[in-house]
């Protein structure tokens, strides 16, 4: 009996004990916010070749497909998440082309002047300038021939 009752003890214990510490889970630590000065609104100012005088068919075509898409808006988040609104002609052209490619889960990080840009398994970057209320973002669009280089600027909203 006095066995049974000590095994009874032992149990109930060890039972406290378990539930007592996983009971005592430190919460979640909160996720450090991006101070970077790209957080916030940027609307699409201009969307130009990099080198003055070249012509780039895709860029003639954006306004025939996106007339807008000097409304688009993009917004950097503390959280490093970033979207597009104002425009859907233009983001999905943007989008389709490769030029700047923004969806539901890209995130952003700004490291050594260039903003890179993830969307699932892919990572792109772009030579980034800020100043305080205008941006520039540079686009390759081929590596072998950097005159068909674009610039999109943006100004914070």
């Amino acid at each position: 009996m006095k066995l049974a009752s000590l095994r009874l003890s032992l149990l109930s214990l060890l039972t406290l004990l378990i539930v007592g510490f996983s009971a005592c889970k430190d919460k979640d630590e909160p996720t450090a916010e991006d101070t970077n000065e790209i957080v916030g609104s940027w609307k699409l100012q201009t969307i130009t070749p990099a080198t003055a005088g070249v012509t780039i068919p895709l860029l003639a075509s954006l306004p025939t497909y996106a007339p807008c898409y000097q409304d688009l808006v993009y917004v950097f988040k503390s959280d490093n998440t970033v979207s597009a609104s104002g425009c859907d002609a233009a983001t999905a052209a943007l989008n389709t082309s490769g030029i700047l490619t923004v969806g539901e889960d890209t995130s952003w990080k700004v490291e050594n002047n260039q903003l890179k840009l993830v969307n699932g398994a892919t990572t792109k970057s772009f030579a980034l300038t800020q100043n305080d209320d205008v941006m520039s973002i540079t686009v390759v669009l081929n590596e072998a021939d950097t005159t068909q280089n674009i610039l999109l600027t943006f100004e914070r909203q």
